[in-house]
């Protein structure tokens, strides 16, 4: 069954068309920063809900949820930060859950920045 199993995982990242950077809070000196630990990783960015206008006492928001596939051996965890480049246009999203299946990693992650 394995042998099915990554053939299946290589037609999918056929689909692969995007690439992503993982950055990781890392110990630098008596600081903590997100620093880069991966960096070329094919992969796909989905997105999973339009943009809602949420106005509170500061300035409005609209925050985008997407999920990024990519290979299951991928190291993304939950609290990293990617930048992902897709169509042309390359931006910053934070990880949520990330689940790792045999065929490939699924990982939610919200927009950063102004939408």
């Amino acid at each position: 069954m394995t042998g099915v199993l990554n053939f299946a995982a290589k037609a999918l990242q056929v689909l692969y068309e995007d690439s992503a950077e993982v950055y990781r809070i890392q110990e630098q000196g008596n600081a903590l920063d997100f620093q880069k630990i991966h960096s070329g990783i094919a992969c796909h960015l989905s997105i999973d809900s339009k943009p809602v206008l949420q106005q509170g006492e500061a300035a409005a928001t609209a925050q985008s949820e997407y999920t990024l596939f990519c290979p299951p051996d991928t190291d993304i965890r939950e609290g990293d930060r990617v930048q992902v480049r897709h169509m042309g246009k390359t931006a910053w999203y934070d990880v949520g859950t990330a689940f790792s299946y045999d065929l490939n990693r699924l990982c939610r992650c919200t927009k950063r920045g102004v939408v």
